[in-house]
């Protein structure tokens, strides 16, 4: 369903912060727009979804910066832009055109060296950089003043610049399930926001790259609460996904007409097909969704039970005992 938040992301030449709760569509949305993107065969699609296990390794090799919440997104910032870089270094150096600019650079080719033979997703590569740079001995301010210059990332920016102009093709990094093991604390914070200021130094950088990472909406109340440069800095690229009624209405009627084939065009007729009794019109659709939180996970499983429910008394139409019972 192509829903406003959804077309305002196609369209936007900017990159944005998408927050939403629960069940409101944040990895349905990374799903279609890697989709619709990657039909492009010149663009770059990069989508990156963290699992528990992946973030919860990453938290305790973050202590290398500290305890305090700007010291971890510093650090943390540092660290995604320079494993976001060779990601899309690794990209382009199978593209034949930017190929040259990569192989020229022996600094990057070293970096994609050891970024190759890091581990076998993204977030098992950046927790071996980590480990890398742990010196023993140094202080966190000192860590985080040196990680610049150690990572080379001015040097392997510039040739990504080069290269990108070489093939002329977008590139676009989706990243989601950031809260998979987070924990509300400086390192959990501050890992995460590292990753939005990350994100939007690319966006900045380079004009051909556009980046979008979903949040949880709690995750991005703490990081509005930790943060003091929150409302300058990613405020203003926020997206918020809100679902009202005609919109759950309309999404539920397209379900309903994809899955039992129905050939009605008006989502009223389409619902009242459906249903009977008290579940008929606007207002018996509204009796649903009293039940819900207004999210569309909580309204289409409300009603997939309240269908099965029907069918095992032969009928094809649901009313509002199905609802109570599923409810």
């Amino acid at each position: 369903v192509e829903t406003p938040d959804y077309l305002t992301l196609l369209e936007s030449g900017e990159g944005k912060v998408v927050v939403g709760r629960r069940g409101t569509g944040k990895s349905a949305l990374t799903y279609r727009l890697e989709k619709h993107w990657a039909r492009e065969k010149s663009n770059i699609v990069i989508t990156l979804a963290a699992e528990e296990d992946q973030v919860i390794g990453v938290r305790p090799l973050l202590k290398v910066f500290g305890d305090k919440f700007q010291y971890v997104r510093a650090g943390s910032r540092l660290i995604w832009r320079y494993a976001l870089m060779l990601e899309l270094g690794e990209r382009l150096s199978a593209r034949y055109k930017a190929s040259r600019a990569i192989n020229s650079s022996v600094e990057m080719m070293s970096h994609l060296k050891r970024w190759r033979s890091a581990g076998p997703d993204f977030l098992s590569k950046m927790r071996t950089i980590l480990r890398s740079i742990v010196e023993s001995g140094l202080k966190a301010e000192e860590t985080i003043g040196d990680l610049a210059t150690k990572l080379h990332i001015r040097d392997l920016e510039s040739v990504l610049i080069d290269a990108l102009e070489e093939v002329n093709s977008r590139c676009i990094i989706l990243v989601d399930k950031l809260d998979e093991g987070y924990e509300p604390d400086a390192l959990g914070i501050g890992f995460i926001d590292g990753a939005i200021y990350a994100l939007s130094d690319l966006d900045s950088a380079f004009p051909q790259i556009k980046t979008i990472v979903f949040l949880r909406d709690n995750v991005f109340r703490a990081i509005a609460h930790e943060d003091p440069d929150f409302s300058r800095n990613v405020e203003g690229q926020t997206l918020r996904l809100h679902w009202d009624t005609y919109q759950l209405f309309n999404l539920i009627c397209t379900r309903l007409r994809k899955a039992f084939s129905l050939d009605i065009e008006n989502s009223q007729r389409v619902w009242d097909r459906c249903t009977a009794n008290e579940l008929q019109h606007q207002d018996g659709f509204k009796k649903c969704l009293q039940m819900t939180l207004y999210r569309p996970r909580d309204i289409l499983l409300l009603l997939n039970q309240a269908f099965y429910n029907a069918a095992k008394q032969g009928r094809n139409q649901i009313v509002l005992a199905d609802i109570d019972a599923t409810a």
